[in-house]
């Protein structure tokens, strides 16, 4: 029969038990927090690829908005007729033109808002990724301290 020492002489002997139980739990903790703050930064930057997409939204419909030398004239006939242009009344024209350009004034200055609300959100974005990168050197800076003093808080130097 061959003979099995009793004493563990691992780094998880009785003696180091308690330091890397510590450390774990601490380890632990970091992470819980630094997902937690990754996981709002992902969730921000899914609300700025739906602001970019609704800027993109306006953007499109200012394109929809007919040029008013497209409308049918009075008639209701459009292009060219006889050799001769049907076109609105000189007074039909500008009242559709001046609605147009309202109408054009008023998407940009939605656009506008949008993108307004767009860079708020890149800059929330960014100061969470800060946050995650803050909390991440913390963190190692706080394991790196504790693999120094708990072996001496515990009186195993």
């Amino acid at each position: 029969m061959s003979s099995v020492s009793p004493i563990d002489q691992t780094s998880l002997a009785s003696g180091q038990f308690n330091t890397t139980v510590i450390m774990n739990n601490i380890f632990k903790l970091l992470t819980r927090s630094l997902t937690a703050i990754q996981n709002v930064a992902a969730t921000q930057a899914q609300s700025l690829q739906f602001f970019s997409n609704w800027q993109n939204y306006y953007t499109n419909l200012m394109t929809l908005v007919p040029n008013p030398t497209q409308f049918p004239n009075l008639n209701g006939e459009t292009g060219v007729s006889g050799g001769h242009a049907n076109t609105p009344s000189a007074g039909a024209q500008q009242t559709a033109s001046q609605f147009n350009t309202t109408l054009i004034t008023k998407l940009q200055n939605r656009q506008s808002i949008v993108g307004d609300q767009t860079k708020a959100m890149q800059t929330v974005v960014n100061q969470s990724n800060d946050a995650a990168s803050a909390q991440a050197n913390l963190g190692s800076s706080l394991l790196q301290e504790m693999t120094t003093l708990l072996p001496i808080v515990m009186g195993q130097s």
